[in-house]
C-alpha cells in the first residue's frame, strides 16, 4: 500500500494515538484526584455525624446538671418527678435572651422518639424565693 504524499501547508485531519493517550491519562488523574477528595470529604462528614449524639449526652448533662446545682425549695414550684418528667424550681440563664431568672424548669422524656426535653416557664409569682432576697433564710 502506497501512501500519496501529502502537499506542502497541508493540514492533518484527526489526532495522533500518543495524544489520544496523554488526554486520557490527564482525564484520569482528574478524576481519581476529585474522588479521593469526595471521599476524604465523606470520611470527615461521617465521623463528625458519629461524635454528635456523643457532643449532645454531654450537653445535656452540663444542662441538667447546672439546673439542678441552681435549684432550691420554693413553695410556689413544688418538685415534682417520675419516670418519665421532672420539675423544680431554679435560677436560670436565658441564652436566648441574655438574661437570667427564676422559675420553674421541667425536664421530660418521650419513650416514643427517645427524645428528652427541657422547658423553662419564668415565675409570675411575687413572692421571693427563701435565701433568694439578701437577707438570707
Amino acid at each position: 500500500m502506497s501512501t500519496l504524499p501529502r502537499p506542502k501547508g497541508a493540514y492533518r485531519n484527526g489526532f495522533t494515538f500518543i495524544e489520544l493517550n496523554i488526554v486520557v491519562i490527564l482525564v484520569a488523574v482528574m478524576a481519581l484526584t476529585t474522588y479521593g477528595a469526595f471521599a476524604a470529604g465523606t470520611r470527615i462528614w461521617q465521623r463528625s455525624r458519629d461524635f454528635l449524639p456523643q457532643a449532645g449526652a454531654h450537653i445535656f448533662m452540663d444542662t441538667l446538671s447546672a439546673d439542678l446545682r441552681n435549684s432550691l425549695r420554693f413553695s410556689a414550684i413544688p418538685w415534682r418527678g417520675s419516670s418519665k418528667d421532672l420539675s423544680f424550681a431554679a435560677f436560670s440563664y436565658h441564652a436566648g435572651a441574655g438574661t437570667a431568672g427564676f422559675g420553674r424548669v421541667d425536664y421530660s422524656f418521650d419513650g416514643n422518639e427517645g427524645v428528652i426535653s427541657r422547658q423553662y416557664q419564668a415565675s409570675r409569682s411575687r413572692r421571693t424565693p427563701p435565701g433568694r432576697n439578701g437577707r438570707g433564710r
